[in-house]
């Protein structure tokens, strides 16, 4: 298996690909397909998409972590370049909804992509000669994530509809799992309606953000003078309360069991650039794509408690934004895959970067330039040797029992 962190630049292009050719195993997930916007308004990562995959290619699963212009734009890339089989994506309130274009506004984003996604999931994933008809990708959406609440198994291919946050999504001819987390905000939204009815102007005690027709209106505000402009100041409610990030799709990706696969080698910087991971991490194959979750609020290690031991990457969030880290979040020596671009933010923070340094963490700037790209080389012991290590260890148990069943 290959997992790749494509040099996107400021947004985020991760794939895994597995190639079993012994078994004619091909298994293809993509989290997330948005490019970096340069200051002048120019993409850098169509041509990164476009290449990634060729007309023969499936994605089985595309994972999409939140609703970002940088993370989602190049996704009609994507489905005019292969078929895309399942869309999995955090289910949107209608408030949230609301929410998401205020986002878009407050950080001058491109509305259009995000409003066809909001308004027809259906038509904009069926685009591209690829995904038409009975090709059409299944679209899965996962609730946020509710205490107590018990965890499901399904296979793949029985994905349908909405499902719930933490399910384990299992591939058994891979032996390899997901778990989406769609970390629940519904106290941020209750925080923005409280903001609406402090409000000096009483017109904002009686806003209903369910009501589409009164936040068209307040949307389509012509004011200029932001004293009186209805959307301005919906804007500044906004920016005072909320983080839209906080509702990125964090997704785990790992084996059945972490003795059958092992980190064999990094690639970075062009094919003659090897690192193989320090012995602390190889055996560590699992990665967490964080999208631009903030670890502060979200305590992965919590959330992924019964697979943290795994985990030897993490995608750095939010491209190295230090709003968004928390140091305590990563074991010593994890990999650091950091996808930054040119940005007015000064992203990737220099704090962050020291403190996952001082932290002996490996630490990779994917950039806009392709000798920038990272790819892990993972692979699956095979089960003589596996036999023999664990004989060596000492260790009889469940896997032994599983090779010899």
């Amino acid at each position: 298996m290959e997992r790749i962190f494509y040099p996107i630049g400021q947004g985020a292009f991760y794939a895994e690909r597995f190639t079993e050719e012994e078994d004619g195993i091909n298994f293809n997930m993509v989290y997330d397909c948005g490019a970096g916007i340069h200051l002048n308004g120019t993409t850098t990562g169509h041509n990164v998409v476009r290449n990634a995959f060729s007309s023969k290619d499936e994605i089985d699963i595309l994972f999409v972590s939140h609703l970002d212009t940088d993370h989602v734009n190049e996704i009609p890339t994507l489905l005019t370049s292969c078929k895309v089989k399942k869309v999995i994506l955090p289910l949107v309130s209608r408030s949230k909804y609301i929410l998401n274009i205020l986002n878009i506004i407050n950080t001058n984003g491109q509305y259009d992509i995000i409003i066809k996604i909001l308004d027809d999931k259906e038509s904009f994933f069926n685009q591209g000669n690829f995904n038409q008809g009975n090709n059409k990708p299944e679209i899965i959406e996962v609730k946020p994530s509710e205490e107590n609440e018990e965890r499901e198994t399904k296979e793949i291919d029985s994905l349908k509809g909405v499902i719930s946050s933490n399910s384990i999504i299992k591939n058994s001819k891979i032996n390899w799992i997901y778990v989406p987390i769609n970390y629940n905000q519904n106290n941020l939204e209750a925080k923005f309606k409280d903001e609406l009815k402090k409000h000096s102007d009483p017109f904002w005690h009686t806003v209903d953000l369910s009501d589409d027709k009164q936040v068209c209106d307040i949307m389509k505000d012509p004011m200029k003078d932001p004293k009186k402009n209805r959307r301005a100041q919906l804007k500044k409610i906004y920016k005072k309360v909320c983080d839209i990030n906080l509702c990125s799709l964090v997704v785990y990706s790992g084996p059945l069991d972490k003795r059958l696969w092992q980190i064999k080698s990094l690639v970075y910087g062009g094919v003659k650039t090897v690192t193989f991971p320090n012995k602390d991490v190889k055996d560590k194959p699992a990665c967490i794509f964080t999208g631009d979750s903030d670890l502060k609020n979200m305590k992965i290690k919590n959330e992924f408690a019964s697979y943290y031991s795994h985990v030897g990457t993490i995608q750095v969030p939010h491209h190295g934004s230090e709003d968004n880290h928390d140091i305590s979040q990563y074991d010593k020596k994890t990999i650091c895959p950091i996808s930054v671009g040119e940005n007015k933010y000064g992203h990737p923070s220099p704090y962050v970067i020291g403190d996952l340094t001082h932290n002996k963490c490996q630490v990779f700037c994917v950039t806009s330039d392709s000798n920038h790209r990272l790819t892990e080389k993972i692979k699956k012991i095979k089960l003589t040797k596996l036999r023999n290590l664990i004989r060596r260890r000492g260790n009889m148990g469940g896997v032994s029992r599983r090779i010899n069943g």
